[in-house]
């Protein structure tokens, strides 16, 4: 799952933001957004939650999170949560 993230984020244009968040230190995060299992991915547009993934996500489907946040084209945060 982190080398599929890894690649996203190095090949992802410069207005998709993906980052990593540690939960044991970001408890306010975790329930703020129900986090329940590791890793979670959390998917946003324009400030909204848009899309919610539980358990391992491949690259191809972080593309396809992506594309659909993208319709119409607008900016997106994607934010991943899981233990390292």
């Amino acid at each position: 799952m982190a080398l599929d993230l890894e690649q996203v984020a190095r090949e992802s244009p410069d207005d998709i933001l993906i980052a990593k968040v540690d939960v044991d230190r970001e408890n306010e995060l975790v329930e703020r957004f129900g986090v329940r299992s590791m890793p979670t991915i959390i998917t946003f547009h324009e400030g909204e939650l848009h899309s919610r993934f539980s358990g391992a996500v491949p690259a191809a489907g972080l593309w396809q999170a992506i594309a659909d946040a993208e319709k119409p084209p607008r900016k997106i945060l994607l934010k991943t949560l899981f233990r390292r």
